[in-house]
């Protein structure tokens, strides 16, 4: 996620040195974290400090809000069963993906509140169970603002065959 910026002079303020700044609603996917108003060099934390800038005369007293979007997070965690003679032990090898972007084993990933997809490319000779934890079992979840959720998948290796032709 980049930076997404606005910005707006204003002209005709009366000097002075008892201003202040709020920001309104943003709506609830973003949280304000500071506003900071330089005047001259001298910079006031404006928020969440609750001081007051100053307006000078010919003077343009630049003041900076600042966002951040808030997210949840998502953990993909793999177990591998060998049970029938299977020699893969990394998780990693199974290619787990979030909305197919490859991601590593049981990492913390920060996502927009929203719809996200889990997947894995999978390893030949193993067969993957559906998903589980927070997940549906087609790996889908939807994320609100700040939950922390976990999605589960198991590969089991399968055993091979023999097939007997007698002549």
């Amino acid at each position: 996620d980049g930076w997404i910026s606005d910005s707006d002079l204003i002209g005709n303020i009366k000097t002075g040195t008892n201003f202040t700044l709020a920001e309104g609603s943003v709506g609830p996917a973003w949280e304000l974290q500071t506003i900071s108003c330089t005047t001259g060099g001298t910079t006031a934390n404006v928020y969440p400090g609750a001081s007051t800038f100053e307006v000078v005369a010919s003077t343009i007293s630049e003041c900076t809000i600042t966002n951040k979007k808030q997210t949840g997070t998502l953990t993909l965690l793999k177990t591998v069963v060998n049970d029938n003679g299977g020699m893969v032990t990394d998780p990693n090898a199974f290619g787990l993906r979030i909305n197919g972007v490859g991601v590593p084993h049981s990492t913390f990933t920060s996502l927009n509140a929203g719809t996200h997809t889990a997947s894995e490319v999978g390893l030949t000779g193993y067969l993957a169970s559906v998903w589980g934890g927070a997940c549906n079992p087609n790996g889908t979840i939807t994320l609100s603002i700040g939950q922390e959720a976990t999605c589960t998948i198991t590969n089991n290796d399968q055993a091979g065959s023999l097939q007997l032709v007698k002549r």
